[in-house]
């Protein structure tokens, strides 16, 4: 969802700004960064002027879930200059998701749906995606097994 990763052991850096508040139950981290241009050189690095992402991500336990927590975010994407199959052309895109989250007497859940919408050139970006991954894990068992489906819509 945040980026396409460019060799299989280099991870995404960021430069820019983060503040984390935390009120009434809720922690709230909001976020600008730009994506960091990995060079071949030493301490050549730099953030990339063509690129701009930005956020909030907010987190808050949930008393009817059992165990349980939801994460609510958006995430914005703005790209001078993206590069797909179809040509090379400014891109926008705007993702909202929640998540659904917790662990109880063995029990455990992840259900997340994500929606995103945007531009690229003169067309429109609509997609989304449905994840959920639920288990029991047997703690009492030697190497505490964990038996559940994991499953994904797009």
């Amino acid at each position: 969802m945040v980026s396409i990763r460019e060799e299989p052991n280099v991870r995404r850096s960021f430069d820019g700004v983060k503040a984390v508040v935390r009120i009434a139950g809720w922690q709230v981290d909001a976020f600008a960064v730009k994506p960091v241009r990995t060079r071949t050189g030493v301490f050549d690095d730099d953030p990339d002027p063509d690129q701009d992402f930005w956020g909030l991500y907010a987190v808050i336990p949930v008393s009817w879930l059992p165990g349980g927590n939801a994460d609510l975010y958006y995430l914005g994407l703005d790209r001078k200059s993206a590069a797909f199959e179809q040509g090379t052309a400014h891109e926008l895109r705007h993702t909202l998701g929640t998540r659904i989250w917790g662990r109880k007497s063995g029990w455990d859940y992840n259900l997340e749906f994500v929606y995103q919408f945007g531009s690229f050139g003169s067309g429109d970006i609509r997609a989304w995606t449905a994840a959920s991954d639920v288990g029991f894990t047997l703690e009492d068992a030697p190497l505490k097994p964990r038996f559940g489906p994991k499953g994904q819509r797009h």
